[in-house]
């Protein structure tokens, strides 16, 4: 499901359909968190105007990577 609702998110982005990539993109998350798909949502967020939003995300894919980075 989560490489489904990714895919399908990148495709509503590219197609600049932002409201739909949120929606994909919060279905892939709450399947499993993973700092690209933050990543992807944060941009999302920018283009809908809602930098608080896009701010959480950037720093929840920042802790990700920092928790990888430190092995843990």
């Amino acid at each position: 499901k989560l490489a489904v609702y990714d895919s399908l998110g990148q495709l509503a982005m590219d197609q600049g359909d932002y409201p739909r990539a949120a929606q994909y993109l919060t279905q892939a998350l709450a399947v499993k968190p993973y700092e690209d798909g933050y990543k992807l949502r944060s941009q999302v967020w920018r283009k809908l105007g809602d930098t608080k939003k896009a701010d959480q995300d950037e720093a929840a894919a920042q802790e990700m990577e920092q928790r990888q980075l430190l092995g843990s």
